[in-house]
């Protein structure tokens, strides 16, 4: 059983890893590589306590739409211009201007913490499977 809680654990430690990593490297991605142009917000989504701006924009005649990271508070209203920074070697990874890189600190906070920590519970659920089998 304690095995079953720890494969789970286990699981669950290195989604959340892969999952920070990946955000996190987007942030810097687009902090290093960005360009920022013009969009156009279409929608604003509530979330818990904060806001998600949705939005167009258009690179080399092509459309795309996306939705920022959450932020505070909406200071902008659809149909209204917006800030946004796109990955030139991938257009449609983009996020608005005011986002880039905001939560980075955040994020490698917690991936020191979660990487570690994902790595420590495999090992131990290899041990323990290893005592289960031939101790």
């Amino acid at each position: 059983m304690s095995l079953i809680i720890f494969g789970f654990l286990s699981i669950a430690f290195t989604r959340g890893t892969l999952f920070l990593y990946r955000n996190g490297n987007n942030g810097f991605k687009l902090r290093r590589r960005g360009i920022v142009i013009t969009a156009t917000c279409t929608d604003i989504e509530a979330l818990d306590g904060a806001f998600a701006l949705r939005y167009q924009y258009e690179v080399d005649g092509t459309n795309y739409t996306s939705s920022s990271s959450p932020v505070p508070m909406a200071s902008i209203m659809p149909g209204e211009p917006l800030a946004v920074t796109y990955d030139p070697r991938q257009p449609a990874r983009s996020n608005a201007t005011e986002c880039v890189g905001k939560h980075r600190i955040l994020f490698l906070g917690l991936l020191v913490l979660l990487a570690p920590a994902a790595v420590a519970v495999c090992i131990f659920e290899l041990l323990l499977l290893w005592a289960i089998l031939f101790g």
